[in-house]
């Protein structure tokens, strides 16, 4: 879509809170600039988390129009001496008629004195590499090692070979020698006296127990059923919990979601419990075998980097996205933070200091990923 020229006087914008009315702007305004359609279902899930009333976004309008929004997704982070309410600035988009004009820094600006006199502590987010200098003028600092594992299924779909029968053919090929390179690729750990049992439902209540039997210390989204119940409940999305007991004991879980991005089919592992997983490593080996099985037509397998113990991720073939080979190849995570007091001098959080990536344990479930 071409972008205008015509200049815009600044006047002529006013940034404010979203309000119910503004719903049908803001999903043209998300097809505009994302190319995707997103249902009223999509939009409350996506913003309307347990801890808010209403979903959080900013908005600029123009002539009674909305040509520019930033969502916040709000999240209750475990510090490790109590819980503070963090946001995650998500989907920020401006008209493409519109921009250059300041208008995100403007909501943005508008978000930041909004939180400073509210609960929220501090922001945190992971933007593309274009935005992390948007983010540091306006205070943010980057907490660089966020990284990602990857079991490449399908290397043919990323080859640039389009929808032609030899392009078909080079992935078939591709995913055939893919195939068998990942045959040798078994957890052996321990699996005796273990059943698995599949939900296509998110079953909050066992997910929430086994959460609370090891929880971490360092700073991430506080668990509990309401949690898992909405953040691994995207109607887009395809998601199958996997729950290993011994003895009728549940003592382990995975959830394993499943989406389509331009083309390509991305299964994600939201979450393994308990987090951490040293205690359960056997349990959760025999659950991430299951996984790769079931989704093996998928074509790329991806988690968070700590998701499950390394062993267990190495074994079953995952490779990290910031060593070789897959670094020349992926795009590295950037995560930014800043605090909202209102001096922006507070970068400790429970003890925890905010810029330093020991002080954090998270998964897929506090990334914004890709919905």
């Amino acid at each position: 879509m071409a972008t205008s020229t015509t200049p815009f006087e600044a006047e002529e914008y006013a940034v404010r809170l979203y309000a119910p009315s503004d719903f049908e702007d803001v999903r043209s305004l998300y097809e505009a600039v994302f190319d995707k359609t997103r249902s009223r279902e999509w939009f409350e899930w996506r913003y309307d988390t347990p801890y808010v009333d209403d979903p959080q976004v900013i908005v600029a309008e123009r002539a009674g129009t909305v040509v520019g929004a930033e969502p916040f997704i709000t999240f209750r982070v475990e510090t490790g001496a109590g819980t503070e309410l963090a946001v995650q600035p998500a989907d920020a988009m401006v008209h493409p008629d519109h921009r250059r004009q300041g208008l995100l820094t403007r909501m943005t600006e508008f978000a930041l004195d909004y939180y400073a006199a509210r609960a929220p502590a501090f922001v945190f987010n992971f933007p593309n590499q274009q935005a992390v200098d948007a983010y540091r003028k306006l205070g943010w600092r980057e907490v660089p090692a966020v990284t990602t594992e990857f079991r490449v299924q399908n290397p043919g779909r990323f080859l640039p070979t389009g929808h032609s029968s030899v392009g078909r053919a080079v992935e078939s090929g591709a995913r055939t020698v893919s195939s068998a390179l990942y045959a040798p690729f078994e957890y052996r750990g321990d699996r005796e006296g273990i059943t698995v049992d599949r939900h296509d439902e998110v079953p909050g209540a066992t997910l929430a127990a086994l959460y609370e039997r090891d929880v971490p210390t360092g700073l991430h989204a506080r668990r509990d059923a309401g949690f898992f119940e909405w953040r691994l409940g995207n109607p887009n999305w395809s998601a199958t919990t996997y729950v290993a007991s011994r003895d009728g004991d549940p003592v382990a879980a995975i959830v394993a979601v499943t989406e389509g991005t331009n083309g390509c089919t991305f299964t994600k592992v939201m979450e393994a419990l308990p987090m951490g997983g040293a205690s359960v490593e056997g349990e959760l080996g025999r659950l991430l075998a299951e996984v790769c099985h079931d989704h093996g037509e998928s074509d790329v397998i991806k988690m968070a980097h700590g998701t499950v113990p390394r062993s267990v991720s190495r074994s079953l073939g995952f490779l990290r996205g910031d060593r070789p080979p897959l670094r020349w190849a992926t795009s590295a995570s950037t995560m930014v933070v800043r605090p909202l007091d209102a001096d922006g001098e507070e970068w400790t959080v429970g003890g925890r200091e905010l810029t330093d990536w020991e002080d954090w344990e998270i998964t897929y479930s506090e990334q914004d990923t890709a919905y």
